[in-house]
């Protein structure tokens, strides 16, 4: 029994676009949906309009988690030497959680 490849919907509706840019997303769909792509004109619009974009999608940038807590952890500390303490902070904080139920 052979295998079947796994056909990347994408790709297949990027070619299709290719052969023919000048034809709707509709038609595109309906030409791939009779080779046995299932695909909708709204996949089909989605891509092309990306393929037409002048700036390339960018990934976004994985922040320094460490750098960050640090920072968050210095910002406490401040913040309950400036209330007077840790109860006077925990207290600030259950008042505030109370206010948010409201």
């Amino acid at each position: 029994m052979a295998t079947a490849t796994k056909i990347n919907k994408s790709e297949a509706v990027r070619k299709a676009l290719a052969k023919h840019p000048d034809k709707k997303p509709r038609w595109i769909a309906e030409l791939l949906v009779g080779k046995k792509i299932e695909v909708t004109p709204g996949v089909v619009s989605t891509i092309k309009s990306k393929m037409k974009s002048s700036h390339p999608v960018k990934k976004a940038k994985k922040s320094k988690g460490n750098a960050q807590s640090i920072g968050q952890v210095q910002d406490t500390i401040i913040f309950i030497r400036g209330v007077g303490g840790v109860d006077k902070a925990k207290q600030l904080i259950s008042l505030i959680e109370d206010a948010r139920n409201f």
